[in-house]
């Protein structure tokens, strides 16, 4: 089944479930034992955005899930200009063909161009980019729109796009999947923020500057025409406090780039090539090796999960690292149990980096 989060999020085992303690709030716990090393439960980001790239010259990823998508020329291309080196003849080309990664060529956003794989187009369109894309506003709201997002791009460690893609969320299933403005939210940003939540950047005035500016900036892609439907959701409280929500349990996306498989398969055998020789010595110069695009991204299930020092999961693939799996077409987050986890026990993960010393709970 397709994944909508419209009307369904990566819904949790029955292994877990989620119960409130008094002063503590919400947090997971088992329903069941789990041992060691056991999967508890995997999900895709419910929304993310891309942060850096192998090449300053642009990119080739989709808008929604991340993925790098081709045609493979284009990519190639891409990293020839960011090296300044010019494109080898055709010839030479064609004789790699058989090294060639095969890429999604990405769909286009009719309106704006954005780049999306085939699959996520619908999905986007449906949960968020009908309400964020930039040219199927009037004028003063693509403008507006368009400030945003140089603003996000100056200050990528703020998450704004991820936070306006769960605006949209929210609003997409008050709109379209009926649901009550409070269930929406609660389902939508971890049951975490709330519009009379702590602003959490408030006591810092130049962050805070920022927020409003860029709530600004975002209003008018809502077309509110009754102020009810939405209650406080624009308010700058919820604004800074799903912003608060999203810098506490982002998590970082890695994608290799497909050109890891390009130069290992393809430059191991043609190391003596005229035109590939150089460009392989200049990406090592240049890079070590070709670094991954990087995203970030807000996950629900994990944002359920409360922080301790001496947690009892690892995610990813081991304890220190974040790396995902693009095998099922989304950044995938794996939370595994890393010692006996008894039933009734609360779930957690740590937030931190506990091999800083300097750092205490």
């Amino acid at each position: 089944m397709q994944y909508n989060p419209i009307t369904t999020w990566d819904q949790l085992p029955n292994s877990v479930q989620i119960l409130s303690e008094p002063n503590k709030g919400r947090g997971l716990y088992a329903t069941r034992d789990f041992q060691e090393k056991e999967l508890i439960f995997s999900e895709r980001p419910l929304a993310c955005q891309l942060k850096s790239t192998p090449t300053s010259t642009g990119h080739r990823n989709c808008g929604n899930c991340l993925r790098f998508l081709g045609p493979f020329l284009d990519l190639f291309e891409l990293l020839c200009s960011d090296l300044k080196r010019d494109l080898p003849p055709p010839e030479a080309l064609e004789a790699l063909s058989t090294y060639v990664p095969k890429l999604q060529v990405p769909t286009l956003c009719p309106d704006c161009s954005t780049k999306f794989c085939k699959d996520c187009f619908p999905v986007a369109q449906e949960l968020y980019h009908s309400i964020l894309c930039t040219r199927e506003k009037s004028f003063d709201s693509s403008k507006s729109l368009l400030e945003f997002l140089r603003l996000s791009e100056k200050n990528p460690w703020l998450r704004l796009e991820v936070g306006a893609k769960l605006l949209a969320i929210i609003v997409t299933r008050v709109r379209k999947a009926k649901l009550p403005l409070n269930s929406a939210i609660d389902i939508v940003v971890g049951r975490f923020a709330s519009a009379s939540a702590r602003r959490v950047f408030a006591s810092i005035p130049e962050i805070e500057k920022l927020i409003i500016s860029s709530l600004e900036y975002l209003k008018p892609a809502f077309s509110v025409t009754n102020p009810e439907e939405l209650g406080n959701i624009l308010s700058i409280e919820f604004w800074d406090s799903v912003l608060g929500t999203i810098a506490i349990n982002n998590r970082q996306i890695i994608i290799h780039s497909p050109m890891h498989r390009y130069f290992e398969n393809a430059l191991k055998n043609l190391d003596s090539s005229p035109y590939f020789l150089p460009l392989k010595i200049s990406v090592n110069r240049r890079f070590g090796s070709l670094p991954p695009a990087i995203g970030t991204g807000f996950f629900s299930g994990y944002s359920i999960m409360n922080h301790s020092c001496n947690a009892n999961t690892v995610t990813g693939l081991d304890l220190y690292s974040e790396i995902y799996d693009l095998d099922d077409h989304f950044a995938r987050s794996y939370v595994y149990a890393k010692r006996l986890i008894k039933k009734g026990e609360e779930i957690t993960s740590c937030y931190i980096d506990v091999k800083n010393k300097s750092v205490q709970e």
